[in-house]
């Protein structure tokens, strides 16, 4: 996070949101992982499964509750657009 300190708008609310998403990865993993049967977590692309892991973390515990602005970046950031549209069908 260092590395974005100077563009990083609300570092409270980043550092509280890295925290959470590792403090619950495994959990948000297991209840991503049946809403995409097709495309196990490990196979998900870095970028895809780490947006994805920020929007659940954010529709089940945060306050900022932005899951489709995140499904909105994960679609441009995204070479497999695939994912996202099997995800918003589920959710």
């Amino acid at each position: 996070m260092k590395q974005y300190e100077e563009v990083i708008g609300d570092k409270q609310f980043v550092q509280d949101l890295l925290n959470g998403i590792i403090e619950k990865q495994v959990e948000l993993d297991t209840k991503l992982q049946p809403m995409a049967p097709e495309w196990p977590i490990s196979q998900i692309s870095r970028i895809d499964r780490n947006v994805l892991r920020i929007g659940l973390y954010e529709l089940l515990y945060s306050q900022k509750k932005q899951f489709r602005q995140r499904l909105r970046l994960t679609n441009r950031l995204s070479l497999r657009n695939r994912l996202v549209p099997i995800i918003q069908v589920s959710l």
